[in-house]
């Protein structure tokens, strides 16, 4: 048999290659880890009360995890490929944290200089950026799970970004459970437990991202 025949008869019977492999494995990542965070918050604290999805601040949690999750997973798919420049999605992340933080402040300027110590700590500052953090393990594993099957060349970066990634995924979970409503609560805790589960993810993910 010629060589170009057995080339040929190769890539006849090879099937198609698997498309855009990092895009379904990181999708995989986040749906698993959004509902075991929202599953085991709901379990661990309670639901909000219903009448609290009337107000406008636990969308606001929704979207800001929600949108940080998409974002560090477009960081994710670059940073899964050797040659791809992660620069783009870097500097989304970077819009959407500094945009939440914009909010904040244009919140916390509008609030009453009374209120605002309130605002800034709420009643659960200091268990919010932990509990977002615990609840951002179950995607840490999954997203650890979906870079593993990539090709991340830059390990600690990759690792950072699977954090944050886990850690929105974690805070999608916790606004469930969360009835803080203060815009600079949210932009300071949430952002504190995303960016710890990032930190997480930069100190244990690279060991398995060594191929």
């Amino acid at each position: 048999m010629k060589t170009d025949d057995l080339i040929n008869m190769l890539s006849t019977n090879a099937g198609q290659a698997p498309s855009r492999l990092a895009e379904q494995r990181l999708g995989k990542a986040a749906l698993l880890g959004i509902v075991a965070a929202a599953m085991f918050s709901v379990a661990w604290l309670g639901l909000i009360p219903p009448a609290l999805f009337s107000e406008g601040a636990p969308w606001l949690k929704l979207a800001y995890g929600l949108a940080i999750v998409m974002a560090s997973g477009l960081w994710l798919n670059r940073l899964g490929r050797p040659a791809a420049s992660d620069r783009e999605p870097r500097v989304l992340v970077l819009g959407i944290l500094l945009f939440m933080l914009l909010l904040a402040i244009i919140s916390f300027l509008a609030t009453p200089i009374d209120l605002r110590a309130h605002a800034i700590q709420g009643h659960s500052w200091s268990s919010c950026p932990w509990s977002i953090m615990k609840l951002s393990i179950p995607a840490l594993g999954a997203s650890i799970w979906a870079m593993r099957g990539l090709a991340p060349t830059k390990p600690r970066l990759a690792g950072f970004a699977t954090g944050l990634f886990a850690g929105a995924a974690g805070s999608i979970g916790y606004a469930l459970a969360c009835d803080e409503t203060s815009t600079p609560f949210i932009a300071i805790w949430y952002t504190l437990g995303m960016l710890g589960s990032g930190v997480l993810g930069a100190l244990i993910a690279p060991r398995f991202y060594r191929w």
